[in-house]
């Protein structure tokens, strides 16, 4: 893998299989970008469709195996104090309305991670977002923590974030 290093203590690494060409690369690598300058070692992981995988899922992802998460492929793999989290980065097209953006972008992205980094969409509020989240966790969603990203930039925020309890 690929290392880069924004200071002593903080890596950005991806692995060689990751797809530079990809449309949500950009928004990927500013997400991972942001995790990375906030103190976090950031790996950006391979996400290869079923069947044409040429990595080794089991030795990225072992720490998926067994869980409801096993053989999904999370966009990015977060560490801090030597807890790793995964977190999926969602983009919506440029023709889609505020409402369906985020029902796509939670649909597809909660798939892969009860953590999400949405892309933000000019027509919501950030009322509007805590209010589809907190439909969606009482309708039986896992989500442990939703960020939101202006455009494909470093500028990420945290919306929510589940508490214990």
């Amino acid at each position: 893998s690929s290392t880069f290093s924004l200071n002593h203590s903080t890596n950005l690494s991806w692995a060689q299989v990751i797809d530079t060409t990809k449309s949500d690369y950009k928004q990927i690598l500013a997400s991972a970008r942001y995790f990375a300058k906030n103190g976090e070692d950031v790996e950006i992981l391979p996400n290869v469709q079923h069947g044409a995988r040429d990595f080794d899922y089991k030795t990225i992802y072992a720490d998926l195996i067994g869980t409801e998460y096993e053989g999904k492929c999370p966009d990015l793999r977060c560490t801090k104090d030597g807890v790793s989290v995964y977190r999926e980065v969602k983009g919506y097209s440029d023709n889609t309305d505020g409402k369906r953006a985020i029902k796509n972008m939670l649909n597809r992205g909660l798939e892969q991670s009860p953590r999400v980094i949405i892309q933000r969409h000019p027509d919501w509020t950030d009322y509007f977002v805590k209010k589809v989240i907190a439909n969606r966790c009482r309708n039986g969603d896992k989500i442990d923590e939703v960020w939101i990203q202006e455009g494909e930039t470093e500028n990420v925020m945290i919306i929510y974030k589940k508490t214990e309890g």
